[in-house]
């Protein structure tokens, strides 16, 4: 069975309404497989949910953070500053229709908006750490990284995309720890903050 379609069955099949829970699957894999989507797309469900298998004996809670996996970017517009809202609040309605009571969800694709974890939430660390994995990963993998995000924000001329990101990043790199758990800080902290460097040269540059 494919991986999506397990961990959605597992944590999102209602015997209330299995036709719900069909067409809501459905919906989902729609939404990542919007055109223009280069880097908040199928892909990038996987590779969290390939962190998430990883890392699935240190969860206290797996049901909340694969949920959340599924809706965090399921609304996507770079127009839009409220993403992350309007993801978490179709969460809700889906949950709503298949009569499934999963409250951390709200909250935790909330907090992907700033990447805060103001709970005592060891579960939320690690959904944060999953989606800002991408940044730890090889030079090669990065850079492909940062140019999909690049063709996402496409309607933006360089000079302006480039002031942002540059912005963004710095604003990163003055964070004493880009991670919150121990277990992402051995692993991606030094090589995450090497390539956002990096990047910031080549934007300089542009």
């Amino acid at each position: 069975m494919d991986s999506l379609k397990k961990y959605w069955e597992k944590y999102l099949y209602s015997a209330k309404h299995p036709e719900i829970s069909e067409k809501g699957f459905r919906f989902v894999l729609k939404k990542y497989r919007e055109w223009g989507r280069f880097y908040h797309n199928e892909t990038h469900l996987r590779e969290l949910f390939g962190l998430f298998e990883v890392h699935f004996q240190q969860l206290k809670h797996p049901e909340n953070i694969a949920i959340s996996i599924f809706f965090h970017d399921i609304v996507y517009n770079v127009l839009s500053k409220q993403n992350e809202l309007k993801s978490a609040e179709m969460a809700n309605i889906w949950l709503d229709k298949l009569e499934l009571v999963y409250p951390n969800v709200y909250d935790y694709i909330l907090a992907t908006k700033n990447h805060c974890n103001d709970k005592e939430d060891t579960d939320l660390d690690f959904f944060l750490d999953f989606d800002l994995a991408v940044l730890g990963k090889s030079d090669e993998a990065y850079r492909n990284y940062f140019l999909a995000i690049r063709k996402e924000y496409r309607i933006f001329p360089t000079f302006l995309y480039k002031k942002g990101r540059i912005q963004v990043l710095k604003h990163l790199l003055a964070s004493k720890y880009l991670y919150k758990t121990p277990t992402f800080r051995d692993s991606y902290e030094e090589q995450a903050k090497k390539n956002m460097e990096a990047e910031i040269r080549f934007w300089e540059q542009k």
